[in-house]
């Protein structure tokens, strides 16, 4: 492929595809925004792997943090693709 254009931001980069501007691999929650003009295609591989960051300051001790870390622990867990 010939990339002319890449974006940070998710919305300028359906902007640019509504405007005929190229196509884009867009996470599965952000279909939905119902942006009009648009078609939306699933990808099935299951080959495919999306990277995915979480950050916080060392010191918060906020109990919802650490439950929501540990709910991810646990997602991640079980959706890890097995390993060769």
């Amino acid at each position: 492929p010939r990339i002319v254009q890449q974006v940070p931001e998710l919305t300028t980069t359906v902007a640019l595809v509504r405007a005929g501007l190229g196509i884009a691999m867009i996470p599965e929650s952000f279909r939905r925004h119902r942006f009009e003009g648009l078609r939306w295609h699933r990808l099935k591989d299951k080959e495919a792997a999306w990277s995915v960051s979480a950050a916080w300051h060392p010191d918060d001790k906020n109990p919802a943090l650490a439950r929501f870390l540990e709910l991810l622990k646990q997602d991640l867990k079980n959706t890890r693709a097995p390993e060769d």
